[in-house]
């Protein structure tokens, strides 16, 4: 998101804008993400498990590709599953995820 300000000439010019509130890309997101929360009522929530993905905090819009078809939606939960064997020497890691979407 980019803030255009311009200023008439003037004797007393005030401070340049540097809020990060008002220009930072996180900043724009959240005002995003909490626009869409606030205006879509028909949602689901999807949880399964998948193959061990990298960090993502939740909040963040994600695309899934499932065997019908892809969508996007919000990230309400991420967790690190790590199953061992009766030994105790071989894992498996794979992740949890809870997505939230638009029903259609």
């Amino acid at each position: 998101m980019n803030i255009i300000v311009s200023r008439p000439p003037g004797d007393k010019q005030g401070p340049d804008i540097v809020d990060p509130l008002l220009t930072s890309d996180p900043a724009g997101v959240a005002r995003a993400t909490s626009a869409i929360d606030h205006h879509s009522t028909n949602r689901s929530l999807e949880r399964g498990n998948c193959v061990l993905m990298p960090y993502m905090p939740t909040g963040a819009l994600i695309n899934v590709t499932e065997d019908t078809g892809r969508y996007r939606g919000k990230l309400t939960a991420f967790s690190i599953i790590i199953d061992l064997d009766e030994s105790g020497r071989d894992f498996t890691a794979t992740a949890a995820v809870s997505i939230e979407k638009e029903m259609s």
